[in-house]
């Protein structure tokens, strides 16, 4: 089967981009079967009149670079285009065919209105065999909530800035600060999304889709979060 000139290009390069590095990286860590497995019931079959849709694991992979690089619709079209090596990782060819666990990882995810109080979701962002939790200072509070009444939780929740400035008792101030870098594990998954990801503000109109989406960059996330042991097992180590 003949080449095309920029399949040629990209086959004698010899530099290796960020980008292909990142594909490379996603192709390895995304459990593609049991994913496929899981959406195929839902999935659009190719009975009756009508195109036929497109491969399911295709789809799946054009998602996913469209969540991690921040592209639109017409974006990603433009770049399976612009780009060989997303190209290859969606395995199209355009010359024939178009809360953190001790892992780190998220395991809970909650989206709300922006005029819903975070303290009203802790007893949806625990998964009941937590026996510490520690929270930032919204979440003040929380240990007296009728719904968190059942959950046995050590809570552990951050002053207020203006409190915690007031703090004369040396003891109280590095407990403060132990529990902050507890809590700063869980601000690695958030640089994910919003940093490699891009994802700054909601892309979507309504609750429903922009849940959707968070679902998938945080899954995403999960999978870069814990990258290293997922590399090992194909013998590759993450630089």
């Amino acid at each position: 089967m003949q080449i095309s000139f920029s399949e040629a290009e990209f086959t004698g390069k010899k530099k290796v981009t960020r980008r292909e590095r990142f594909l490379s990286e996603l192709e390895k860590l995304v459990p593609w079967a049991e994913l496929t497995a899981v959406i195929a019931p839902y999935y659009p079959k190719s009975e009756g009149r009508g195109g036929r849709p497109i491969g399911l694991e295709r789809m799946l992979r054009m998602y996913l670079v469209q969540q991690c690089f921040g592209l639109s619709d017409e974006g990603c079209e433009d770049a399976l285009y612009d780009s060989q090596a997303i190209r290859r990782f969606v395995r199209i060819d355009l010359s024939h065919e178009s809360a953190p666990d001790e892992t780190g990882v998220v395991h809970h995810l909650v989206t709300t209105p922006a005029n819903v109080h975070d303290v009203t979701q802790a007893h949806a962002l625990v998964h009941g065999e937590e026996s510490d939790v520690y929270a930032d200072a919204g979440y003040q509070g929380v240990d007296r909530r009728a719904e968190t009444q059942g959950l046995k939780i050590c809570w552990h929740v951050a002053l207020r800035a203006g409190k915690r400035s007031a703090l004369c008792d040396e003891t109280a101030r590095l407990a403060e600060r132990r529990n902050a870098s507890i809590r700063a594990k869980v601000e690695h998954a958030f640089h994910i999304v919003k940093n490699r990801f891009g994802h700054r503000k909601v892309r979507y109109r309504g609750l429903a889709k922009n849940t959707a989406q968070l679902f998938t960059l945080f899954a995403l996330a999960n999978l870069f979060l814990v990258k290293r042991r997922l590399l090992a097992r194909h013998g590759q180590i993450a630089s």
